[in-house]
């Protein structure tokens, strides 16, 4: 087999192994499936530009609330607040211009994360009831982040943020964050202030899709009393 067989072969693999990822969840509630460029698409090109390939990760991109670190950031061995995180580590910029990272989950007891699209109608539309979340139940331990990709509609985003009253922070996308995201938006994961992935009550890792600010409240109501 040549090499250009070899790796047409390996990017088959890769797409197929992604897709059973990201094509397994389901949600009645609103969701808007992403049209940009697909990791698993990001990954393929990757394959196909490499000599030679080793494989598949396959582990790289499953929820595994028991997992380490999802980063291969080196961090320092010093007694530091963002070192008392033992899960996820990153590091990104947040629309304010200040660079965020692991330390920023410390001292809250839940840490909502919000993957979301300024593109997204769904997405936009529970953007308010977010904001009466956060607002709500940030003095018990509860806090939000918000996590977008599409980079190129900044104005849209200001507008977006803007009309919802938007104060919890605004997160660009990092690799650290890919295990937690699906195929739709918006998808919302739950971290404890070590980092780790919070199961829900539905055995769950992630949610997939928008939700009324009733449901919301009644989840991290549950979440933060456990």
């Amino acid at each position: 087999m040549s090499i250009y067989q070899k790796r047409k072969s390996m990017a088959a693999l890769l797409v197929s192994a992604l897709m059973v990822f990201t094509g397994c969840s389901s949600s009645s509630k609103e969701t808007t499936k992403k049209t940009k460029k697909t990791k698993a698409e990001t990954t393929t090109e990757k394959a196909l530009s490499e000599e030679e390939s080793h494989g598949f990760a396959g582990e790289e991109y499953e929820i595994d609330p028991d997992e380490g670190e999802t980063s291969n950031d080196t961090k320092d061995t010093s007694d530091t607040k963002e070192n008392a995180v033992t899960g996820i580590s990153f590091s990104t910029k947040g629309r304010d211009g200040n660079t965020y990272d692991q330390s920023i989950l410390s001292g809250h007891k839940v840490t909502m994360i919000n993957f979301f699209e300024p593109w997204c109608g769904p997405c936009v539309q529970e953007m308010p009831d977010l904001e009466k979340l956060y607002e709500t139940y940030k003095d018990q331990g509860f806090q939000i982040l918000g996590v977008y990709s599409t980079l190129d509609m900044e104005e849209d985003l200001e507008q977006t943020l803007a009309s919802a009253g938007t104060t919890y922070p605004i997160l660009q996308m990092c690799d650290a964050f890919y295990p937690f995201i699906s195929e739709y938006v918006p998808t919302t994961v739950f971290l404890d202030e070590n980092g780790n992935l919070i199961a829900l009550p539905d055995g769950t890792a992630q949610k997939i899709g928008s939700a009324s600010y009733e449901e919301w409240e009644k989840l991290v109501k549950t979440l933060i009393s456990e």
